[in-house]
């Protein structure tokens, strides 16, 4: 019945507005050709959106922002939900892959570009920063596989760990994964 009320148009304008938004806002810290996400990019973005949608119901409606507010809001943190289950993606792939390469050859390999081309057929950059993952064969026969994280900043492999509680803040520190 309120969709018999609005004026044929203005759900166009809606749909219009949502969409330069989103194309304006949150898409920028995509760099799809590059096979990167930009933290910083991402959160300029978010904070432009929050303020570009914020204001009175009335405002909204006057702006064909109505649909964004309903719509976009739930994209917060959008980037950084990519980036983090990429970087796990990526790391099992590689882990997998290490794996393999101890199975054939009994022990880990010194560098990850000695996976390529018997078992990748490349070794995935880091989705934040696009270098190298970072890899440590450790003495014990175990490795270390890393991303620098949301924080872009690499920290040796290092959690961060949320004092009180135990749990691990995803948004700190390195996405690591240890090898047996």
């Amino acid at each position: 019945m309120l969709a018999r009320l609005v004026p044929d148009g203005w759900y166009s304008f809606e749909k219009v507005e949502a969409g330069r938004l989103l194309d304006e806002n949150l898409l920028p810290a995509f760099e799809v050709q590059r096979r990167q996400i930009s933290p910083g990019v991402a959160a300029h973005g978010e904070s432009n959106l929050n303020a570009e949608l914020g204001g009175s119901l009335s405002a909204r409606l006057v702006r064909h922002r109505l649909i964004a507010y309903v719509t976009l809001r739930q994209y917060a943190g959008l980037s950084f939900k990519v980036a983090f289950a990429q970087a796990g993606a990526d790391s099992a792939t590689v882990a997998i892959a290490l794996e393999r390469y101890r199975l054939a050859h009994g022990e880990f390999p010194a560098e990850l570009a000695a996976l390529v081309p018997g078992f990748l057929t490349r070794v995935p950059t880091d989705i934040i920063n696009g270098q190298p993952l970072h890899y440590e064969r450790n003495a014990d026969g175990s490795f270390l596989l890393y991303s620098v994280g949301w924080n872009a900043i690499p920290e040796g492999g290092l959690l961060a760990v949320e004092p009180q509680t135990g749990v691990v803040n995803a948004r700190q520190g390195d996405w690591v994964w240890r090898g047996p």
